[in-house]
């Protein structure tokens, strides 16, 4: 790796030095010249790809300080821009904190600012890396930033390199599963790392039922969860420290505030912390204050959260105060797993934490961070989806069912008969399983009064024969919205009455193709045949509104 980078020998001999002698995280050091290996190789695309809290900041900090000046990427004139991919200035806070200084090449960014003002910043800041932070957030409802500018920084500026950085970049890993040519770097974890797969390990992760509630109010009395009254417990024989339970609104956290207000106020104290008014303290005011409430008032502390405490944020020294957590999340998975069990990952020896959270969603997690290329198995995506219930990968990467367990009929044959061949021999010997009567009722569909007057004929009373006429239909227009179907596509889909499958399926678009109702620019019928019936299973797919898309989605948007 070092013979790659052609480093300068009396750096290197520093640079081991360092290492030697602890000045440097040895896992940091590696990861960044890993990067810079591939940075080197000129890829557009790079990934890297590390567990939460393992020090994915202090890597980006050596490469771009340390690693990239030594080999000439980065010259004096140049900057490296750090994205924050969240409107969240506690975060920023931190990132400015831990990353800029008067000798260092990074500026900090918010992405917001940066789809405003990014071109201009570009060429100030000579520009030579894009660093995008916790990239699986995407730019939540920024996506307007990834579809269009980003997009247009890239025509402007080809050669400009990006680097996303996560625990769980699934947008850039999505892409790569899609054909996109991206660079996927793997950080390599230290020895002293506590991570979820370590908690799993040692069974300190409880499962939270599926409709899981901190509280029920029967009979006016106050009925505590389990795992609430478990972790109040806990709480009770622990010498100090606190407990951290997600609220999903500032509503629910002021009312469960209210209804632990009965235990001992000398002892404890709840606090809710959120960016919304409601909250007791501001996110971060919130954590500056718990070391005086915790070692110098002697409190123990129920720490009531709302979107906060998430991606990026870190507990430093908190995390040997920590007794409990609940966390609620479960619709989306980086979500989770980068919430409360997240926070409380990296270098300490706190091993006395109790962890309610949604099990079987960090046993998945576990699975990808120990093999990431995981997230190209079908059957992960599909116990995801279909097991735990989960929406979403990421922000940006949606779970779609693009197919349901059970019985299915696929379309083996079809074909469009225009309306002018309908009264001629060529319509005659396509649907020559017609009987003459059959064949008369068809042609009155297309009659003025028929589909003007939507007056329903109604069908051919053959079982065999299954239609669908577009004129019977007021809203939901089940023909038009099926027309596209084709060979290999489910037939049950489009005919299905009764579970009864018939022998020959026909949509039939009545209206005249210059009509405003006709939304297929087509008048005619459309004969579909079946195949053989099969037993499928659920199938799940991915799909992105991020900024790296592959061509279908982005015609789609």
């Amino acid at each position: 790796m070092i013979h790659l980078l052609e480093l300068d020998q009396k750096f290197e001999k520093t640079l081991f030095e360092n290492l030697r002698a602890g000045n440097y995280f040895t896992n940091e050091i590696i990861n960044a010249l890993r990067i810079a290996v591939e940075l080197k190789k000129e890829k557009s695309n790079n990934a890297f790809l590390a567990p939460m809290q393992s020090g994915k900041t202090g890597t980006i900090k050596h490469l771009c300080n340390l690693i990239l000046p030594n080999i000439d990427f980065v010259r004096e004139d140049e900057s490296i821009l750090f994205l924050t991919s969240m409107r969240d200035k506690d975060l920023k806070d931190q990132n400015i904190r831990s990353l800029e200084g008067y000798e260092s090449n990074i500026f900090v960014m918010p992405m917001h600012k940066f789809k405003s003002h990014g071109i201009v910043e570009i060429e100030k800041l000579n520009v030579k890396l894009i660093v995008r932070d916790e990239d699986q957030y995407g730019c939540a409802k920024e996506s307007s930033f990834d579809i269009s500018f980003f997009s247009n920084v890239r025509k402007l500026i080809p050669d400009l390199p990006l680097l996303s950085v996560s625990a769980t970049p699934f947008d850039i890993l999505d892409a790569r599963v899609k054909g996109m040519d991206v660079e996927v770097i793997h950080g390599l974890r230290h020895e002293n790392y506590f991570g979820i797969t370590e908690m799993l390990k040692e069974n300190m992760i409880i499962p939270l039922e599926e409709k899981y509630e901190h509280f029920q109010v029967q009979d006016d009395k106050t009925l505590f969860s389990e795992p609430i009254r478990m972790c109040i417990k806990k709480l009770n024989h622990s010498e100090k420290g606190f407990g951290i339970i997600r609220c999903s609104t500032t509503a629910q956290a002021v009312e469960l505030k209210n209804q632990l207000s009965g235990l001992d106020k000398n002892t404890y104290e709840t606090i809710v912390i959120g960016c919304k008014e409601g909250a007791d303290y501001p996110i971060q005011e919130g954590l500056n204050i718990l070391p005086r409430k915790l070692r110098v008032e002697k409190k123990k502390i129920i720490l009531l959260v709302i979107h906060a405490l998430s991606a990026g944020k870190d507990l430093k020294k908190l995390k040997n105060e920590v007794r409990f957590i609940i966390e609620t999340r479960k619709s989306q998975f980086a979500n989770c797993v980068q919430g409360l069990p997240g926070r409380v990952c990296g270098y300490h020896e706190n091993r006395d934490v109790l962890i309610f959270a949604n099990k079987s969603i960090l046993e998945h997690y576990s699975d990808f961070e120990n093999e990431p290329e995981i997230y190209n198995d079908s059957e992960w995506i599909n116990e995801l989806h279909f097991d735990d219930k989960v929406k979403s990968l990421s922000t940006q990467i949606k779970l779609h069912t693009s197919q349901r367990e059970g019985l299915f009929i696929p379309i083996k044959q079809e074909c469009e008969i225009p309306v002018e061949e309908l009264f001629s021999e060529v319509g005659e010997n396509i649907l020559s399983f017609l009987t003459n009567e059959e064949y008369k009722t068809l042609l009155k569909y297309f009659e003025k009064e028929t589909y003007q007057d939507k007056i329903r004929i109604g069908g051919l009373k053959n079982k065999h024969i299954q239609l669908r006429i577009s004129s019977n239909y007021r809203k939901y227009n089940n023909v038009f919205r099926s027309w596209s179907k084709t060979e290999g596509d489910n037939y049950k889909s489009i005919f299905n009455h009764k579970n009864e499958i018939a022998k020959y399926g026909l949509l039939i678009s009545n209206y005249p193709v210059d009509d405003p109702r006709n939304k297929i620019g087509f008048c005619g019928v459309k004969l579909f045949l079946p195949g053989k019936q099969v037993y499928l299973n659920n199938l799940s797919r991915t799909f992105s509104t991020s900024m790296y898309l592959d061509e279908s989605e982005e015609e789609n948007i």
